[in-house]
Order: structure tokens, then sequence, then C-alpha cells
């Protein structure tokens, strides 16, 4: 399934690569596949794109907390809460707690 969704945002970016939504979505679908540097590299170009925004944020900081690089997911969860995501808040404290 998701390996069709990255077929489909692949077409949809031939058309459009000035698309946040379709670099943030192809993002969300590397995730569910586990291939996290790939997703990581799709949410900074919807950031590129679109400007700071809480949900793709919120995702890249769970790409990086997957890679380990936990000081960089915190700080992506830090500036989404600071933006009104309160998912994001969650997440931060979950991962402070265990440090």
């Amino acid at each position: 399934m998701y390996e069709e969704s990255i077929i489909d945002y692949n077409y949809a970016i031939n058309l459009d690569a000035d698309n946040w939504m379709f670099y943030s979505n192809r993002g969300i679908s590397f995730q569910f596949l586990s291939l996290f540097k790939k997703s990581i590299s799709d949410f900074d170009k919807a950031i590129d794109i679109k400007g700071l925004d809480e949900s793709i944020l919120l995702n890249r900081g769970v790409s990086k907390y997957m890679i380990k690089d936990t000081t960089a997911a915190l700080a992506d969860w830090e500036v989404s809460m600071g933006i009104g995501n309160e998912d994001a808040k969650n997440y931060y404290n979950a991962v402070k707690a265990k440090m």
C-alpha cells in the first residue's frame, strides 16, 4: 500500500515539484516503511516550500527520533509546540521523561 502511494507521489511531484503536500505525504509513506532518512528529506523539502508547519515538524521529529537523533527530534517538537501542536507536546514530554 505505501509503496504504491510513493509511486503516485513521485508521479505527482514530477507534475508539480512545488507542492509541499506531495512531499509531506510521501514522507509519511516513507515513515510507514521505516525509511526514515528518506522521510526526513521529504519533510525538509516540504518545509522549504511551505515554511514551518506544525504537522510536518511533528512528523519529521518522529523520523529523527527513530534514527536516534533525539536532540533534533526534541527541537522539531519544541518548534511544533510553539506554533500550536498539542501532539508534539506529548511526544516531547514522553521523550524528555526517558532522559
